[in-house]
């Protein structure tokens, strides 16, 4: 009741971000006209009220909403990349005829954003609007590609400007504004980037060719138009993103047609995902082979069965970053049998890594079985990361001890329980310095302040 009642007046500005997060039309109009009426909130304060107001109405595309606030304050282009990602064409619309400066912003160019939704997942009306509301731009086919949409392509290829490779056109100013709305990727439904959006606003997509993609998506068709029908070709990463994705048909059909476009960095990604039948295959068909790089990645993916192939029937073997990478993922039957059957051992990498992931199981491992050791570094991320359990194991069992960092990190770690500390400056000699007293201070640490305070511990120079 107390919300509704603070809703009737909005007397309290804190009922204000409330009122407008609701999902109750007559709420959300009466925040808005109080906010457009009142005197005493300026343009800064309407617009930190009413922006975020505004992601939230068009990541549920509501129009109706948007009409209200933009009535205030004019449409920021955030509003314009939700709708984008949402592949909302009819908002798109809209927000195009009423301010279209928000998409060929300095900042981010929005209806790129939107063609690389469309593209992808073949919305073939959307891309047509797009083409024809900016006959100037140059439209990059890899989005179509990833998706194996062939009919897109192909329209493209008849109606519109487009560039096979991604680097001639300057998408890499989207990076920052698709990092502006990650925090609603997982409310837009109809999003079609599955992965989060800085790796789809990346460079990595810079950097491949459409057709290159094309094999990655697995659409042979797709793949057999480019060759026949494309200007740029395709590059060595054709070879390397089917590897990676396991298509064995799209490795045949590049091994026919594409043979000078294999490395060993094929077979070592294959290696890395588990393809035990492609790895199997190119050892039987390819001479590239593979590098060190094929155990030491499928060890850190905890591939076992692939491990012990390439042992058997390979000569390249593995390096101590093997049982290193496996040790950091947790592998420890990865860890175990590279032990018992490889000779490259590991690094204090290993149990430094354990420790900072907390694997108490695989830091007594290491320590019974191998002779590699630590660093101070491994009770120092333990302390960082408050597992008390892990720096009292290795207080008592590791004699490498720990760093000033130790106490210095523990007072700056937000979830640090301060008996960690506590044990830090009781049970061991490095201290740490006042930099200790300084993070907990910035961050907010009160128990740990307090306790500085009541046991006034010594603490070394800067």
């Amino acid at each position: 009741m107390w919300i509704i009642d603070a809703f009737a007046d909005f007397s309290d500005k804190l009922a204000l971000p409330e009122a407008l997060e609701t999902t109750n039309p007559r709420f959300f109009a009466r925040a808005v006209h109080y906010i457009a009426e009142n005197p005493r909130f300026d343009e800064l304060e309407k617009c930190s009220l009413l922006r975020p107001a505004m992601e939230r109405a068009a990541v549920r595309g509501n129009m109706a909403e948007l009409e209200l606030c933009k009535a205030i304050i004019p449409f920021h282009c955030n509003v314009a990349l939700i709708a984008a990602l949402r592949g909302d064409l009819p908002l798109l619309k809209w927000i195009w005829d009423s301010q279209p400066t928000v998409f060929h912003h300095e900042d981010v160019w929005v209806e790129q954003v939107a063609f690389d939704v469309a593209a992808e997942r073949g919305d073939l009306v959307t891309v047509q609007w797009l083409v024809a509301a900016f006959p100037d731009n140059t439209w990059s086919l890899g989005s179509a590609a990833i998706g194996g949409r062939l009919d897109v392509i192909a329209w493209l290829y008849q109606n519109a400007n487009v560039s096979e490779d991604p680097l001639r056109n300057a998408f890499t100013r989207n990076l920052s504004a698709a990092l502006a709305v990650e925090k609603w990727r997982d409310r837009i439904e109809k999003c079609c980037f599955h992965r989060p959006l800085w790796w789809r606003y990346g460079i990595r997509i810079y950097l491949v060719k459409a057709m290159d993609w094309a094999a990655q998506s697995g659409n042979l068709e797709l793949l057999q138009w480019f060759n026949d029908n494309g200007r740029e070709g395709c590059s060595t990463m054709a070879v390397v993103l089917a590897a990676e994705a396991g298509n064995m048909e799209i490795l045949l059909w590049l091994h026919e047609n594409h043979s000078s476009l294999w490395t060993s960095r094929t077979m070592d990604l294959a290696a890395e995902q588990g393809h035990l039948d492609i790895v199997q295959w190119m050892h039987t068909n390819r001479t590239e082979g593979c590098s060190t790089n094929a155990m030491n990645w499928a060890a850190k993916n905890g591939q076992l069965e692939m491990v012990k192939w390439l042992h058997n029937n390979r000569s390249e073997g593995c390096t101590t970053a093997a049982i290193d990478a496996a040790v950091r993922n947790g592998h420890l039957d990865v860890v175990q049998w590279l032990h018992k059957f490889r000779t490259e051992g590991c690094t204090v990498m290993a149990m430094d890594k354990a420790a900072e992931a907390g694997n108490l199981e695989m830091v007594k491992w290491l320590h019974h079985n191998r002779t590699e050791g630590c660093t101070e570094m491994a009770m120092d991320k333990a302390a960082e990361d408050g597992n008390l359990e892990m720096v009292k194991w290795l207080h008592h069992n590791r004699t490498e001890g720990c760093s000033t960092f130790a106490v210095d990190l523990a007072a700056a770690s937000g979830h640090l329980d301060v008996i960690n500390c506590k044990f830090l400056a009781e049970n061991r000699t490095e201290g740490g310095t006042f930099a200790a007293y300084e993070f907990a201070e910035e961050e907010g640490h009160l128990e740990i302040l307090r306790w500085f305070d009541e046991h006034k511990p010594t603490f070394l120079e800067h």
